[in-house]
């Protein structure tokens, strides 16, 4: 078994990208069956909001 980090980006966001590894995931640990149609992991907001 191979060991990452806990603070490796990289790692998590390629093992989190894997639709079957999300999906095991979210089914181990909140015991729900999921079905993304995208898994998204970065998110880019607009800093220019108006007042």
């Amino acid at each position: 078994m191979m060991l990452a980090r806990l603070d490796n980006e990289v790692f998590f966001k390629k093992a989190f990208t894997d639709m079957i590894v999300f999906k095991a995931f979210v089914k181990d640990i909140i015991g729900i069956d999921v079905s993304p149609e995208k898994i998204e992991t970065e998110k880019l907001f607009n800093r220019n909001w108006a007042i």
